[in-house]
């Protein structure tokens, strides 16, 4: 198998040289990531200069009774008169340490109360309370099984704005409380569910943009390969190559060039339009300060819906998976460049890549390979991660999230490896056969046979 594949280097330096030096590469990559960088700037540049992300009155700016859980922006300033707080239990229920928000308020605020419980008497602590600037009323009531608790503050005491500061500290300590007393909620006992729920979206994301890419992606350049093989044997190239190299390595070599050129154009654009959307919430900021950055936004929802799921061993995993799938799809297409004689012959003799390619795209989209879509379960879902076609579609983003065992990955790994050298090898074979053959298009069972012979 070595031998097969000596001379590898040589013509994967010669092709991806001789593709990305073309001018068609470099126009149309140059032209694209342009695009790519200048829409998404533009657009979002234009939309605050034409005002139509012009924010509402107050839109962008903190209200006075928007303060956050943790904000100790002027906390000081704002209490530093306040030194009571009244607490009143009328719940039925009752609630034992109500009391405690006075210990958690000066832990996490640094703001120091002296608590006094009156139990359930509502007329005492508001009688004590009238007319003092220095305390606030905690009150707690029931409402069905759970609690309704309010802040009150007296007339010429603290501002409604600074008690109203100090609700999400109060929702806080309540959620606290309740986990101590009630144990684990329905909601906090499905912790583990709800991971596994965003789990299955970000897994439905990452098939779905799996599934697509890789479809268009050797499409084209599936084509691209086949095309090349062609060439070559209309060039007189082939006689050249075949005196010094294997005819599996010169299908190897050319089909890893291309594929690596393309991916390269690829990651190109997605780093342009990043780029593009970046610089363009940059510039939106600077016409209008209070304008959002859509890149940040999404870079921060994708590291929240992520976080914790991926590895460095899973990540390694998924992005062999998704490279053996560009060389796989890409050595059908040599096959059928190998067969052909002319570039008139392709669209018959790259019928098998062009059929497996439909039927694998299909079978991942309706064949449960994506979470929540399509089949639900079943013996085809298990196949899916079998059958090297599709499982090349489906599986890099499982092995990712860590939604199949790594073993089980890596088994699927082994055999779509095992089938792409196999192609890669039936390919040379073709090749090397069909090298002065101008007839029509063999047979399948003649190319079986061109294949086994040696």
């Amino acid at each position: 198998m070595k031998k097969e594949f000596s001379g590898f280097g040589k013509i994967f330096s010669f092709t991806f040289l001789h593709h990305v030096k073309s001018k068609g590469y470099i126009a149309s990559t140059l032209i694209v990531a342009m695009l790519c960088l200048l829409i998404p700037a533009g657009v979002l540049a234009g939309r605050e200069l034409m005002g139509e992300g012009e924010a509402e009155p107050g839109q962008g700016m903190k209200q006075e009774s928007e303060y956050e859980a943790g904000e100790e922006i002027n906390l000081e300033k704002e209490f530093e008169n306040l030194q009571f707080l009244y607490v009143v239990d009328r719940s039925q229920d009752g609630i034992d340490e109500l009391a405690g928000f006075g210990d958690y308020l000066s832990k996490e605020t640094g703001i120091d109360l002296q608590v006094i419980d009156f139990g359930n008497d509502m007329e005492k602590a508001a009688e004590l309370s009238s007319g003092k600037r220095d305390v606030m009323v905690l009150t707690a009531d029931q409402v069905g099984k759970d609690f309704e608790l309010n802040l009150l503050v007296p007339e010429g005491g603290i501002s409604e704005t600074a008690a109203e500061s100090l609700v999400p500290f109060l929702d806080q300590y309540m959620e606290s409380v309740k986990s101590r007393i009630n144990g684990p909620s329905e909601e906090d006992g499905n912790v583990t569910d709800g991971i596994d729920d965003m789990k299955k979206v970000v897994a439905m994301i990452l098939t779905f943009l799996n599934i697509m890419v890789l479809y268009f992606f050797v499409l084209i350049y599936g084509q691209s390969v086949a095309g090349s093989v062609v060439m070559e044997k209309n060039s007189k190239l082939m006689e050249v190559f075949l005196t010094a190299v294997k005819p599996s390595a010169m299908i190897m070599g050319k089909l890893l060039a291309i594929s690596l050129s393309g991916m390269l154009q690829l990651i190109s654009w997605v780093l342009a339009l990043l780029i593009g959307f970046g610089a363009g919430g940059g510039l939106a900021q600077l016409i209008n300060p209070d304008a959002g950055n859509p890149l940040a936004e999404i870079l921060d929802l994708a590291a929240a819906l992520t976080d914790g799921m991926f590895s460095a061993g899973t990540l390694i995993a998924a992005l062999v998976m998704a490279l053996l799938g560009v060389i796989l799809y890409c050595s059908l297409a040599a096959i059928g460049g190998s067969l052909a004689g002319k570039q008139e012959d392709l669209s018959s003799t790259n019928v098998m890549f062009t059929l497996i390619l439909i039927i694998s795209f299909f079978a991942a989209l309706y064949g449960g390979g994506i979470e929540g879509f399509g089949a639900d379960g079943g013996l085809l879902k298990t196949l899916l991660d079998w059958i090297p076609f599709t499982a090349v579609m489906v599986t890099p983003s499982k092995i990712l999230l860590g939604l199949i065992p790594l073993g089980y990955g890596l088994g699927s790994i082994a055999l779509t490896a095992a089938v792409t050298i196999v192609l890669v090898a039936a390919a040379g074979r073709l090749y090397k056969a069909m090298s002065l053959y101008k007839g029509q298009v063999p047979s399948p069972k003649d190319i079986l046979k061109l294949i086994r012979a040696k």
